[in-house]
């Protein structure tokens, strides 16, 4: 299958009027959250345009998106200093809902949805995983086990849903477990000797693709095979990255937060999993986070 290809103009129309989700569902496209600004953009890859679209919250933060659900899960605020709490978006309705209230519970972020596109992971900081079912619209804590004091910082799964990787507190490599019951069985622990770790995904049963540094300075985009142990950086010091990736749907390109060495002007990029076709694709006011297709 053909790597998706992506424009690489971006009109910033701030003249368009925010389209509000409940009308209409949400468009097909690139979505981002605004630095600072805090909106919801969905950029058109036929149009070249991102428009802004009204979530129902003031300040938006990370976002997770399930193609198998249609559904988008996001953190939203009444402002920028206002505790956030968890709401999903039904992508072909437009229907919203709060799934965990800032004032109500603990604080629970970074969701993730599992291959089924029925649970969403988050986390509670300080204490770990708990897990929401779309379905029950219930919450339950998620153990992790075969190891002590992960506290762990965000959660990706393979395609299969079988295999995690864990972010742990301390952000030093990753946890390989897998999915049984209401728990994580953490197998291994890997890549513990980079300087920092971020952002992690799957793009197969066996092979990661995550951000991270060995050395101090630029974070660079890594590609590794947890069974071969074959690791190697697919980006360049061209780009440096934020904490912020996402696979395409067909797997074989990726879209990211990064900036060039010679700014710090944050915007989507993208490049294929094997580290060719490195483009920049939006531009305009603030910084571009958190990318996610939405489809």
């Amino acid at each position: 299958m053909r790597a998706i290809s992506v424009v690489l103009c971006f009109a910033f129309a701030a003249w368009i009027a925010p389209q509000t989700a409940a009308q209409r569902g949400l468009p097909k496209g690139l979505g981002f959250r605004t630095e600072h600004e805090g909106k919801f953009y969905v950029f058109d890859t036929a149009s070249k345009i991102a428009k802004p679209v009204d979530l129902g919250s003031e300040e938006i933060g990370s976002l997770a998106y399930s193609a198998t659900a249609r559904v988008l899960a996001f953190e939203g605020s009444r402002g920028h200093d206002e505790p956030r709490s968890l709401f999903v978006s039904d992508a072909t309705t437009g229907a919203r809902r709060e799934i965990a209230s800032a004032r109500n519970g603990p604080a629970l972020y970074n969701p993730a949805f599992d291959p089924t596109g029925q649970n969403i992971f988050a986390v509670e900081s300080g204490v770990g995983l708990r897990r929401y079912n779309l379905t029950s619209a219930r919450w339950m804590a998620v153990r992790v086990a075969g190891t002590d004091g992960i506290a762990p910082q965000g959660i990706a799964f393979s395609p299969s849903g079988q295999r995690v990787a864990l972010l742990p507190y301390g952000l030093k490599g990753y946890f390989i477990g897998r999915i049984a019951s209401d728990s994580v069985i953490v197998s291994e622990r890997i890549l513990s000797d980079f300087l920092s770790c971020s952002d992690v995904e799957w793009l197969s049963e066996t092979v990661i693709v995550f951000l991270a540094r060995r050395v101090a300075g630029i974070q660079y985009i890594w590609k590794y095979d947890v069974e071969s142990r074959e690791l190697r950086a697919i980006s360049r010091d061209t780009v440096g990255t934020r904490d912020h990736l996402s696979v395409s749907p067909d797997r074989h390109s990726l879209i990211f937060t990064a900036t060039s060495r010679l700014s710090t002007d944050w915007k989507v990029w993208s490049m294929n999993v094997d580290g060719t076709g490195l483009r920049k694709l939006t531009s305009g006011e603030f910084g571009h986070l958190s990318p996610v297709w939405i489809y």
